[in-house]
């Protein structure tokens, strides 16, 4: 299967050319996005349609009601690379 999928991509152009226009138009929003959030979120996929790029939003406003968010320091304290 898996290399039936890369003989696809090797050897088919239009397949080649619409995964490239799907990933060079798309962009991907993750994050918990409580209510009070969601005017940030349809702010910013607003502002994509009006430069031509479409949103793919996966959000959990429940998760986010029942989960703290991390704290900055938490990333303060992450290991630089």
């Amino acid at each position: 299967m898996l290399l039936s999928v890369i003989d696809l991509l090797l050897h088919n152009e239009k397949i080649r050319k619409v995964i490239d226009t799907i990933t060079s138009k798309a962009v991907l929003i993750l994050g918990r996005f409580t209510p009070e959030r969601k005017k940030v979120l349809d702010a910013l996929r607003d502002g994509l349609r009006q430069r031509n790029r479409t949103s793919i939003v996966s959000t959990s406003a429940a998760r986010a009601a029942r989960t703290p968010p991390i704290r900055s320091s938490y990333w303060r304290s992450w290991p630089a690379t």
